[in-house]
């Protein structure tokens, strides 16, 4: 501690701080001089005693003599002055590492991580912002494809409406079924255009009842089709309400335009032809002999008054 006087130099080092200090008389400090030339070992010791007696002066531990023979012999020379610098500089430095040091909150200490750390930190990092990049990605997906679903559903429905008003304005403006004139009576045959019975809507025009004259034996039926029959074959049967009247007629010719739509062609003789109601069953086959479509129609002869 400064102030405090420091352990006397031991006897050995008496001889080089009386050197040090001008203390001996000039004889002696020529020989001391010549001897510590050529010895590298007194050399050393006096360079360490040099500093040693810098240390004491500036920590005050020479004794009243010593201190005033070292200002005086010493002090004068540059060297000397930077050897106190380097000493009283050296002194703070001891001073301060040895001073206890306050408390620091845990919180403010430093943390010696181990160097993965950084890696790991990074990877974390990284992770985290990938996750955040796809759920911004699929969110950003979501929307579009959302609507994109509901542009599709508005065009739909405007496309749904669009063909509901054209049907409606089709209701609207459809013709009237087309006039018929019914065919001429003759007297060897009856011919009649037939209408569907399930013929709902009235686009088809035909007879429903013909003057059956006596001893008429031969019938020509016009079956209009409200299908386009994609059958091999076309067959009817005809009978009456009591069905003693029975008759089977397979491939019928029929025909198909733009005009009329499509026909069928039932003629037969029946020489048991009489007034009364009659049923017609028309029935289409496809390729491979299966019922594709049926078709009723209905129609009555009367006798002549």
């Amino acid at each position: 501690m400064n102030g405090t006087p420091a352990t006397p130099f031991a006897s050995p080092d008496r001889e080089i701080i009386r050197y040090l200090l001008g203390e001996m008389a000039e004889a002696e400090q020529d020989a001391f001089e010549a001897r510590y030339f050529r010895d590298d070992a007194l050399f050393a010791q006096v360079a360490l005693l040099r500093e040693e007696l810098a240390d004491r002066y500036v920590r005050r531990q020479l004794s009243a003599a010593e201190k005033e023979s070292y200002e005086k012999h010493l002090l004068h020379t540059p060297a000397h002055h930077e050897e106190l610098a380097f000493a009283e500089t050296l002194r703070q430095v001891l001073a301060e590492s040895t001073a206890p040091q306050p408390q620091r909150f845990w919180l403010m200490r430093p943390v010696t991580l181990p160097r993965w750390s950084l890696a790991v930190a990074t990877v974390l990092w990284l992770s985290l912002l990938g996750g955040f990049w796809w759920l911004w990605r699929g969110q950003q997906r979501l929307q579009t494809e959302t609507l994109a679903l509901r542009a599709a559903q508005t065009e739909a429905a405007a496309r749904e409406r669009a063909l509901q008003e054209q049907l409606a304005a089709l209701r609207t403006t459809a013709s009237p079924a087309p006039s018929f004139t019914p065919l001429p009576v003759n007297e060897n045959y009856v011919a009649m255009l037939l209408k569907p019975i399930n013929d709902s809507r009235g686009t088809v025009a035909g007879e429903t009842e013909k003057i059956l004259p006596a001893h008429t034996q031969r019938l020509k039926l016009t079956l209009p089709l409200d299908f386009a029959p994609q059958a091999q074959s076309v067959s009817a049967t005809l009978q009456n309400m009591d069905k003693k009247i029975r008759l089977t007629l397979t491939r019928l010719p029929f025909r198909c335009n733009g005009a009329s739509g499509c026909q069928a062609f039932f003629e037969a003789k029946i020489p048991a032809l009489k007034p009364g109601e009659y049923l017609v069953e028309l029935t289409a086959v496809d390729e491979s002999d299966q019922q594709s479509a049926m078709v009723e129609y209905r129609f009555k002869l009367i006798a002549p008054p």
